[in-house]
Formats: structure tokens, C-alpha cells, sequence
């Protein structure tokens, strides 16, 4: 993997700055592509690859986001994705122009393998199956359990439905059935950057700079008017 990225350890820092004055400083707007229309949504940032610039969230694979990164996939390109940090205590945004991978369950690879990832990141020497086990095992139970109900998101509700045999908490417990079905069903998202464009509001004249990615995986840096 290439060196520290200078965006990243700014980006680290200011979420290590602002943690403790907002969580929502890890929620970020994620714009995806379907028919050649914009699909923009709320995620939640999960942290870099080890020793990487690569951004990691996560999805539901029964999620209509999956066939939209289907419908826009190339081969060793990715699906074109951005994903958008507003971190309002400190008044920072960072837009990031980045090509994006699924990786599912071994068990949902069987069936589809609707991203498959680039030569890069499986030259990488990173364990991306334990990083997608991990991060579920460091989810909240009740989050767990959304995973495993087999209701998929965004599918036909009743009122008259009975939800009573499903759990609202799942631990981590790799011999729970409900663990097992909601590991099924989530997918680790691998967001590799292209560029980076920064703004901070704060700081008086504003600054902005774009970092762009080489073809030597190291980057480049512009100051730009804000």
C-alpha cells in the first residue's frame, strides 16, 4: 500500500478533534449512480483498511444500493461513487471522488459476486474477510439483529405483521443462528479514493485543496479558491 495520504491524517484528526462534540461527524452522504441518475444516501464511515487510504462502510446485500454499484461496475475500475464529510464543528467538508467494491459473505459470493474486486486490493495483502467480520462484530446488538431479520430493507410492510419471532438484539456469537444470518446478509463496502477535495469554513481566508491520485498510487496536492 502507498504511503499516508496527507488528506487522511487531516481527515483522522479532525474526527479525532470532534468525536466528543458530535456523532455525527461519521455519518456521511454517499451518491451512487442508477440509470444515469444520482442516488444519494446517508452512511456511516467505519473506518480506513489497515495501513491504507481505502475508506470501509457497510450495506445490506438485499439493499437496492448493491444493484446500482452492479449496474455501474467495471472491471479493476470499480462502480464511481462519493462519498462527502461535513464535520460541522469544525466547519470541514471533505469530497471524495473514489471507485468502489462489494465484498459479500463467502456463502453470498456462491450466488453473486456482483463487484469483484480489483487487482490491487487483492495485492494489497489485506485480510478483507476478517475486516468484513470484524466490523460487524463491533456493531451494537441491535444493529446486528437488523441484518438478520429476513425482512429485506425497503420491502412491502403490513401493520399486521408479527415480529415477535424475530430478536431486536443479536450478539456477537458466531454460533447463534441470527449472528450467522445477519453475517449473511452483510456486505462490506471498499471505497478506494481518487481524489480528495477539501474545504474548511473555519479558518479565515477560507482554505481549500484537492488531492488527486497518481498513477504511482501517491498524491498530488492544489491549492484552490474556495
Amino acid at each position: 500500500m502507498s504511503k499516508t495520504a496527507p488528506w487522511k491524517t487531516l481527515l483522522e484528526n479532525t474526527l479525532n478533534e470532534n468525536k466528543d462534540k458530535s456523532k455525527d461527524i461519521y455519518n456521511v452522504a454517499v451518491g451512487t449512480v442508477e440509470a444515469n441518475r444520482p442516488r444519494v444516501r446517508m452512511m456511516v464511515h467505519r473506518g480506513f483498511a489497515p495501513e491504507s487510504d481505502i475508506l470501509l462502510t457497510t450495506t445490506d446485500i438485499r439493499m437496492n444500493k448493491v444493484n446500482q454499484f452492479h449496474q455501474s461496475f467495471t472491471p479493476n475500475s470499480g462502480s464511481p461513487l462519493e462519498y462527502v464529510f461535513w464535520v460541522d464543528p469544525a466547519m470541514r467538508q471533505f469530497r471524495v471522488q473514489a471507485n468502489a467494491y462489494l465484498l459479500p459473505s463467502p456463502s453470498a459470493l456462491k450466488q453473486t459476486n456482483p463487484t469483484p474486486l480489483s487487482h490491487y486490493l487483492i495485492q494489497s495483502g489485506i485480510d478483507w474477510e476478517q475486516q468484513r467480520v470484524d466490523i460487524y462484530n463491533q456493531m451494537s446488538r441491535t444493529l446486528r439483529a437488523a441484518f438478520a431479520k429476513p425482512f429485506p430493507p425497503g420491502s412491502h410492510r403490513t401493520w399486521n405483521e408479527n415480529l415477535d419471532s424475530y430478536p431486536d438484539k443479536v450478539d456477537a456469537d458466531p454460533n447463534d443462528k441470527w449472528y450467522q444470518d445477519g453475517l449473511h446478509n452483510f456486505v462490506l463496502v471498499i471505497i478506494d479514493p481518487v481524489e480528495v477535495d477539501y474545504c474548511d469554513l473555519q479558518t479565515q481566508p477560507n482554505v481549500r485543496k484537492i488531492w488527486r491520485k497518481d498513477a504511482n498510487k501517491g498524491w498530488t496536492e492544489e491549492d484552490v479558491h474556495p
